[in-house]
């Protein structure tokens, strides 16, 4: 019986402790600049994908993150609630192109201060030189490369005396030019090489972005970045899987910081319900990662429509 009773005790004590620490829940969702919805029959939004997020109960979350935002595509109303629970609200711009240009729009409920640094495409060790001999070759091979620079985002929140780090992220797309560019004459040798760069690619500009991530968290946090409290939710543009293969680039994505898998046939592309033609693949190409500082993590991904993604969260509980 004394037996029983410590470990009745042990067990309340574990259970009361683990209630007690603090949680986070943090969501992504790339909203696909609002074009891929269909309209709503409600007047006050435009699409489906407006009352979507209107009608969405938020709030267990934390931080929400959405990505391919712009105010000209979406009627405010839309983010009404969540501006009414969520205190702090900031977008920020993360591409480079003037005509296309794309924000993160971060609604969050604590406090945070955040840094903008530059994810370039091409590999941030190399020379002056190699990089613009790169750069000179680069249109014959990916197309226009003016949308693939991306902004390297770092939010930074104190949690009950804890330095919590968030990067949102959405790296660039070099596939469908590829796939144009090596296409002029046979759509389905395009197709082939981007698949083949995507999957054994080190050296198209999503890799070298990657790369150029793994060199912003050394800048920023130091060497030992991974035993910070720290977790990165984003589009990466690269699947976990594509015929079976893991690409070379979720490889990289892997090593830069652990990725938590949401389970298996959980896809975020294309989106739920989508108003759009069938893809020949349904991919997870938006990841959460977090750090072993965590007590734990988990993901998961959501159905929820209007974009030509599938939202993404991603739970962690706080030391």
């Amino acid at each position: 019986m004394r037996t029983l009773y410590f470990l009745w005790i042990f067990l309340l004590n574990n259970i009361f402790a683990y209630e007690s620490k603090d949680n986070l829940k943090i969501f992504w969702w790339n909203l696909g600049q609002n074009k891929h919805s269909e309209k709503s029959r409600d007047h006050k939004f435009s699409t489906v994908l407006e009352e979507n997020i209107y009608h969405f109960n938020w709030d267990s979350y934390d931080v929400i993150v959405f990505g391919e935002y712009h105010h000209k595509f979406f009627r405010e109303f839309a983010f009404a609630k969540i501006k009414k629970e969520f205190k702090y609200n900031i977008t920020i711009r993360y591409n480079t192109e003037e005509h296309y240009f794309k924000k993160f729009r971060i609604f969050s409920k604590h406090k945070f201060t955040y840094t903008i640094d530059e994810l370039d495409w091409v590999h941030p060790l190399w020379s002056d030189t190699q990089k613009e001999r790169y750069q000179r070759k680069a249109f014959k091979s990916f197309g226009p490369t003016n949308t693939f620079k991306r902004a390297f985002v770092l939010l930074n929140f104190t949690i009950n005396k804890n330095n919590f780090y968030l990067i949102p992220y959405h790296f660039n797309n070099p596939w469908n030019g590829i796939s144009k560019q090596f296409g002029r004459y046979s759509k389905k040798y395009g197709k082939f090489v981007a698949a083949m760069s995507l999957i054994f690619g080190k050296r198209n500009p999503l890799y070298n972005q990657l790369e150029s991530m793994h060199y912003m968290l050394y800048k920023h946090l130091g060497s030992n970045y991974d035993r910070r409290l720290l977790a990165m939710i984003g589009d990466s543009n690269c699947p976990h899987l594509l015929r079976g293969w893991a690409p070379d680039c979720y490889k990289k994505l892997e090593r830069v910081l652990s990725i938590i898998d949401p389970g298996e046939n959980k896809y975020t592309y294309p989106g739920y319900n989508l108003k759009k033609k069938e893809v020949d693949d349904k991919l997870r190409i938006d990841h959460t990662s977090a750090s072993s500082s965590f007590i734990t993590s988990w993901s998961e991904v959501l159905q929820i429509e209007g974009s030509d993604h599938n939202p993404i969260s991603l739970d962690l509980v706080l030391p």
